[in-house]
């Protein structure tokens, strides 16, 4: 009864199609259709094949992995004019290249004067880099804290 059912729907099929196009289209087997898929899997096959290239070429596109952390300042910056400190940061393994880097400021702790904060990431490499933080004419600050993010 299956079958049955099959062909009068594989029929069906064919005919409504023919009505819509005016084509008549020869109905599909199991034989033919078993072909078409094999043959969209091999496509499938290929398009990732070509991806996994073109990932491999451009390195902008793949991320490999990512890598977050803080950096927190090790005493006050008293005074005036320009004030830096250079927080050193690990990463916990080495990337297989240089990662691309963000920062940004998670806590400030400021004295009276006005807030004037930099937060920049130096000298970058695959195992580590530098979060530079300053502060200049007669702003104090007591401490602060950065959050990174490291990828590659």
């Amino acid at each position: 009864m299956k079958a049955a059912t099959c062909i009068f729907l594989c029929i069906l099929s064919v005919i409504a199609a023919s009505e819509v196009t005016g084509d008549v289209a020869a109905p599909n087997t199991m034989e033919t259709l078993e072909k078409q898929l094999q043959d969209l899997k091999a496509q499938v096959h290929q398009l990732q094949a070509k991806s996994l290239v073109n990932h491999q070429r451009d390195p902008l596109v793949y991320v490999e992995r990512c890598e977050s952390g803080i950096a927190v300042t090790g005493y006050a910056m008293y005074g005036n004019g320009i004030r830096t400190q250079d927080l050193p940061v690990l990463f916990s393994r080495a990337f297989r290249r240089t990662p691309v880097v963000t920062v940004g400021l998670k806590q400030l702790d400021h004295g009276n004067q006005n807030v004037r904060v930099t937060v920049a990431e130096q000298s970058i490499t695959t195992t580590g880099m530098i979060v530079r933080v300053g502060t200049f004419a007669d702003s104090v600050l007591y401490g602060l804290t950065v959050n990174w993010m490291a990828c590659a």
